[in-house]
């Protein structure tokens, strides 16, 4: 283990499909939603400098002052979960992000990174990673950039499976 605490954070999600209720989970009627087999991993490793140093096989290369960057373009879903955890990191971060993915074929590659950098910045800065509260982060993070979503796929990236879901009551 390195003096920064840990030498190196993986995590991954799965993808998602909807089977039924994509429209309709909007205004607060059930949706069934599937885990698929592709999954999206992290892995986050500790550096010295304030900085985060992003590498992705679908965007370009990102590094940027870990006290200071805009969220948007491509990798936004990285930088807005880094955003959330930003006054609990003590050092920065080299984040390698590798997916089975396809990320043009709608199947919740937004949502499966936001699931497991969630899970990764979990554990570095020791808080709940309980599948509810990941849920409800990933769920803040995804409303604040896209100004609306029900989640569904959030939750086949946190538990897997197939489910049936319903929007929490204040997105209807």
């Amino acid at each position: 283990m390195s003096d920064r605490g840990f030498d190196c954070i993986e995590a991954s999600a799965p993808g998602s499909i909807m089977v039924t209720g994509e429209h309709a989970v909007v205004y607060g009627h059930k949706a069934i939603v599937c885990a698929i087999d592709q999954r999206l991993r992290v892995k986050l490793t500790p550096m010295d400098e304030r900085r985060i140093s992003i590498r992705s096989e679908i965007a370009p290369a990102i590094e940027c002052d870990l006290d200071d960057f805009e969220i948007g373009g491509p990798l936004r879903f990285v930088l807005a979960t880094v955003a959330t955890f930003r006054d609990d990191l003590q050092h920065g971060l080299s984040i390698e992000i590798s997916s089975e993915i396809d990320p043009t074929m709608g199947l919740g590659s937004s949502s499966a990174v936001t699931i497991a950098m969630l899970a990764a910045l979990g554990r570095i800065t020791h808080q709940s990673c309980e599948p509810l509260k990941v849920h409800a982060t990933a769920l803040q993070i995804v409303r604040q950039l896209q100004g609306r979503g029900s989640g569904a796929d959030l939750a086949a990236s946190v538990f897997g499976g197939m489910i049936s879901y319903e929007a929490p009551a204040d997105e209807q």
